[in-house]
């Protein structure tokens, strides 16, 4: 008899050498299909269900309606190479009270919109939630306590880092009626744990459960990963072993999703080191195997539970449910969601927050629901939603009663059910009736998966769908280069204090050196000409350092790097507005640099006038490479693209979008140079000036500031 404690090996009697790795497998277990946490799937989410939408479907639930509530904290110490979560690295205090201080007043506002009370269920994602600190989570479920009436019965879940767990932490989880957490493991093995940016020893995995026992939570959750880089079917199978012997009731199993042209920081993988398709097939349905072996059963695509476990219960029972936190006891009949870019979900549809948190904080601040997107429920929705979830949860589905239960005919589903006979035939999933049946073989390693996109998804797709890039694009990491220009263009104009600040100085002493005698139009024109060259610059520069990509990125510490560069725009802002107010002297260095250029442009137009665009033009290209800390800043979003396409068409964009600016302040300087300058309005502009530079300071990394990134 296997041991329990024990996984065993993977042989050639074991169920997993049943269903080989053929290619056709392969393909079928590698196709990109939707994890169908909710159907419709997000993508199809739209404007049409804003604020008022969801104060209307709020105000319609009655007082008896059963709730969920799902808490987003979107804030992290590292950011994880191998992550997918919306979520943001910061270190500094600031933000994260600023953020529970605003989660609070939603729970205020949204409590008040509705009459229904009763909570069953209690769920904090992130991120990481523990950021807000033992005293800010203990503040926040107050809140809560004191909207809702949370049963006595309630499950109340939270997700964990466990390099964050101590008695301090569990034991404010525990005042809190927290009774379940969820800890992030993915994987044991040093050399994994160094290769996705999460070094996280064994031993405080163990330390972290102790913490949580001695707190009397010991309702515990185990996240695993394969198709990790640099990971072996040995390490996976090492891992679960490990996590087998600190006994959590439920663990998950999922395999690594590497889409760096969405989660650009995890282009700092190695791609080189990922396992091919072929391996990941094995490693799933080794790993499936010794979860079994330990004594945990298969629930649905990816969670195992104890027997004992109310998941295990529910679907021996087929009452297991799915939602956006996946495989779920939670039955509630409505989903409050709060907390930036957070889903929920009411009888009448899907709502969801705005995803920024800057954008968040600013309704919940008028007073507002923080919504920017939803989708109203069709009955065609319901009735495919329902069908799927029981596919999901339980393996097979009877179509007809579905049908019938939403008051539909009991062919419904008849044309559906023709698609699937390519399934049948390879074996993957069996008919009788309108029933459908998921193999044995098929539900070891997700094929079936397939299944619902193919039978039950829309004939044709919802209008505004998303549709992903095409793998040609997806190989090589990269945005649109149309939209990519677009948000450079954006920084640039966000550029536009400081350009006009530092550049139309520079732009003035161009065209009075080159043109000291010249009408307004044929100063302008050389000025074009230099603006050109300026931004052919900014291009060849953001094509170099995009072409290094993530390899150049991996060596900055983002939130270090963030700093340094806003800093040296702030002081760079700060020492224009003084000595433009006239409190300090002005900035030489860059006068220096201007003269001999306009010097040596002058002389060599006098001595060659048949090359008076080349000469402002090379010009433009030396100006382009002066010392400039917005710059950098552009420079270091663009490195960040990971293709050359992708930096040269954002700093490209960048230029034109600093182009009015330099254009504007630097004819208006030139201007006053030929009239009298008021000394107030010197004083007022440069005064101006510096009180911009010091509110940049204040503008933390979560917000990104002018052109500079925002830490992600």
């Amino acid at each position: 008899m296997t041991s329990m404690t024990q996984a065993r090996p993977v042989s050639a009697e074991s169920p997993a050498a049943a269903f080989p790795a053929s290619s056709g497998n392969i393909a079928l277990a590698e196709r990109s299909v939707p994890r169908y946490t909710s159907y419709p799937t997000a993508p199809h989410f739209g404007p049409a269900v804003d604020g008022a939408t969801y104060r209307e479907w709020l105000g319609r639930l009655s007082a008896d309606t059963s709730l969920s509530l799902y808490l987003h904290v979107p804030f992290c110490q590292t950011m994880c190479s191998y992550c997918g979560c919306h979520t943001k690295v910061t270190r500094k205090v600031e933000p994260i009270e600023a953020y529970r201080q605003h989660l609070e007043a939603e729970i205020d506002m949204i409590s008040g919109m509705t009459s229904a009370r009763r909570v069953r269920h209690i769920h904090w994602g992130g991120g990481t939630p523990s950021m807000l600190g033992p005293a800010g989570l203990e503040s926040v479920a107050q809140r809560l306590a004191a909207r809702f009436d949370i049963g006595a019965d309630a499950e109340h879940a939270i997700e964990l880092d466990p390099r964050q767990v101590d008695d301090h932490l569990t034991f404010a989880l525990a005042r809190m009626g927290v009774n379940r957490a969820s800890l992030g493991v993915q994987d044991l093995n040093p050399h994994v744990q160094e290769a996705i940016g999460r070094i996280q020893p064994h031993e405080v995995v163990v330390a972290a459960v102790a913490a949580l026992q001695r707190a009397g939570i010991d309702q515990l959750s185990f996240d695993l990963m394969y198709g990790l880089p640099h990971q072996s079917l040995e390490d996976l199978l090492r891992t679960i072993d490990q996590a087998a012997e600190l006994r959590p009731g439920r663990m998950s199993l999922f395999g690594y999703a590497h889409v760096p042209w969405f989660k650009t920081h995890q282009r700092l993988i190695d791609e080189a080191a990922l396992p091919d398709a072929a391996e990941r097939f094995r490693q799933a349905n080794a790993a499936r195997d010794a979860l079994i072996a330990h004594g945990y059963e298969a629930i649905g695509l990816d969670h195992f539970a104890l027997p004992s476990d109310s998941m295990a219960r529910m679907a021996r029972d087929q009452t297991l449910k799915r939602n956006f936190q996946g495989y779920t006891t939670d039955d509630a009949e409505a989903l409050l969601a709060f907390g930036a870019s957070a889903i929920g979900r009411l009888p009448q549809g899907f709502v969801q927050n705005a995803p920024d948190i800057g954008g968040y904080q600013r309704a919940i601040a008028a007073g507002e629901p923080a919504t920017v997107r939803g989708l109203a429920l069709s009955l065609d929705d319901r009735v495919r939603g329902d069908a799927i979830e029981r596919l999901m949860c339980d393996f097979s589905a009877d179509l007809e009663a579905v049908a019938r239960h939403h008051g539909l005919p009991s062919d419904f589903f008849d044309a559906d059910l023709a698609r699937l006979q390519p399934l049948e035939h390879e074996g993957l999933v069996s008919r009788k009736a309108r029933t459908v049946v998921v193999s044995s073989s098929a539900m070891r390693v997700g094929l079936w998966c397939g299944l619902s996109l193919r039978c039950l998804m829309r004939t044709s797709p919802r209008r505004g769908a998303i549709r992903p890039l095409s793998d040609a694009r997806r190989s090589k990491g990269m945005f649109p280069s149309s939209l990519t220009i677009v948000a450079g263009m954006l920084m640039g104009f966000a550029a536009s204090l400081h350009c006009a600040g530092m550049c139309g100085s520079i732009g003035s002493a161009l065209m009075l050196t080159v043109h000291p005698g010249g009408d307004m139009s044929q100063r302008a024109r050389t000025l074009l000409v230099t603006q050109i060259g300026r931004v052919l610059a900014y291009a060849v520069a953001g094509g170099i350092l995009g072409a290094f990509g993530s390899s150049l990125a991996g060596a900055f510490d983002q939130t270090a790097a963030y700093r340094v560069l806003q800093w040296a725009s702030a002081v760079t802002l700060g020492w224009i507005g003084l000595s433009t107010a006239g409190i300090i002297p002005s900035i030489v260095a860059f006068d220096r640099l201007a003269a001999p250029i306009g010097t040596a442009i002058m002389t060599f137009n006098t001595r060659h006038p048949g090359f008076g665009v080349g000469a402002p033009l090379a010009v433009g290209v030396l100006w382009g490479f002066m010392p400039c800390a917005m710059v950098y800043g552009a420079l270091f979003t663009a490195m960040l693209t990971g293709t050359g396409l992708g930096g040269a068409s954002l700093m490209l964009g960048f230029g034109l979008g600093t182009l009015p600016a330099v254009m504007a302040s630097s004819m208006g300087v030139a201007s006053l140079k030929n009239f009298a300058r008021s000394p107030a309005a010197s004083l007022a502009v440069g005064l101006a000036i510096t009180a911009f530079a010091v509110a940049s300071v204040v503008i933390g990394p979560e917000g990104g500031i002018l052109c500079l990134p925002a830490i992600r």
